[in-house]
């Protein structure tokens, strides 16, 4: 079994300051919305991630299937 090695996503908030978030390119989109909720309380199911203008909206979708596999940059709108 090969490990996907880690890296960070920023979240880029309206609300607050970005937010560095350890991922692998197995890390699925609701881990990441769990995380933005510990860190400032918006439940996952408000919230919308966006990458590149595309929605990232099934919660089960890891981030390679997106294509994600190195740092970027995803923006966390609240719905």
């Amino acid at each position: 079994m090969v490990l996907a090695a880690p890296f960070n996503i920023r979240i880029i908030r309206s609300t607050a300051g970005p937010l560095y978030v350890p991922v692998t390119s197995q890390t699925t989109i609701l881990e990441i919305k769990r995380k933005v909720f510990e860190d400032g309380a918006i439940p996952p199911n408000n919230q919308r991630l966006v990458w590149e203008g595309k929605n990232l909206g099934d919660d089960d979708a890891t981030l390679e299937s997106y294509g994600i596999t190195t740092e970027v940059d995803i923006y966390v709108e609240f719905i």
